[in-house]
């Protein structure tokens, strides 16, 4: 083999393991609740995932992973996959989101409330 095929083949290898990276991390992150995206009702600020309803606060922060920036509601949509962490909810008084990350659709999380945030 020659020097040429020996540096592509490096090159390649280097740019997908660099283009998985941002991937990688974002499996390793932990959330309170991870899911996909039902709907969003941004008039009564109420996002549905998996099934279940909660609540988004007015000045909601949405994260994308794919640029490692902030985003817009407008990234939540039916199908994307989401965590966030949900404030605990108490009896007298629901909690609500202030943080969402939108997950790449490749992220094999499991779907639902962590251990510690469990209802």
């Amino acid at each position: 083999m020659n020097i040429h095929k020996l540096v592509s083949i490096f090159i390649l290898g280097s740019g997908l393991l660099a283009a998985s990276g941002q991937a990688s991390a974002d499996q390793k992150r932990s959330f309170g609740f991870v899911g996909e995206v039902n709907s969003l009702d941004r008039g009564n600020s109420v996002l549905v995932v998996d099934d279940r309803v909660f609540h988004i606060s007015d000045d909601v922060r949405v994260h994308s992973s794919k640029t490692n920036k902030k985003s817009t509601l407008s990234a939540i949509r039916p199908g994307v996959k989401v965590g966030f962490y949900p404030a605990r909810r108490d009896r007298e008084s629901e909690s609500t989101i202030s943080s969402i990350w939108v997950l790449p659709a490749n992220w094999k999380g499991q779907h639902g409330y962590s251990d510690d945030f469990e209802n």
